[in-house]
């Protein structure tokens, strides 16, 4: 998740000093990674179906905030629009080596 609020944090600063179209770039290359990143996980089967399905969800927002950057019709999620519109419930996430 500090990987998804990182994108939407440089893209925010790019889109409101007017640099759409770096701001756009910054964001497909953003979902890419993010895409490719949560995909790997889930293969190695270090997240739960459940915390996949919830992470996809913040993508399918971050991606649509991406594609308005594209129209020019931006409104910047914050990171808590985009982690509360996708996670719905709070969740425990553990780490094992």
């Amino acid at each position: 998740m500090d990987t998804l609020v990182g994108y939407l944090q440089r893209i925010d600063v790019l889109s409101k000093n007017g640099d759409k179209g770096l701001a756009y770039s910054e964001g497909l290359t953003g979902y890419a990674t993010l895409t490719i990143l949560i995909d790997a996980y889930m293969s190695a089967n270090m997240l739960s179906r459940d915390l996949y399905i919830r992470f996809k969800r913040a993508l399918h927002i971050f991606k649509d905030f991406v594609e308005s950057l594209k129209n020019s019709t931006i409104s910047t999620p914050s990171s808590t629009e985009v982690f509360g519109a996708a996670l719905e419930a709070p969740m425990l996430l553990t780490v094992t080596s």
